[in-house]
């Protein structure tokens, strides 16, 4: 039986050290730049949302999330595209 895919890195499952070192969004994988950055883009964008929109929320980090949000999160922070405001479903998969 053989099986082909094709690999597409994400920030989920990504080394700290690798990602402090792309600044390019992980989604445009054939044309990552690299550099240095004090915190991964990914994880100063996600905090970032959290204190501005969530930080309040009961709950938070507490209970688990369902699998479609959390793929539309990982997009988010993979395209490094601006995760909406209004978004209250991202509230309850972190």
């Amino acid at each position: 039986m053989e099986v082909e895919g094709q690999y597409i890195p994400t920030c989920f499952r990504n080394k700290l050290q690798d990602l402090i070192q792309i600044t390019s969004p992980l989604a445009d994988f054939k044309n990552i730049t690299r550099g240095y950055q004090l915190i991964p883009k990914e994880i100063f964008y996600l905090s970032e949302w959290i204190i501005k929109y969530a930080k309040e929320k009961e709950g938070l980090f507490i209970n688990g999330g369902n699998d479609e949000n959390i793929c539309k999160i990982k997009d988010y922070l993979d395209t490094c595209q601006e995760i909406p405001k209004n978004v209250g479903l991202f509230i309850r998969s972190l």
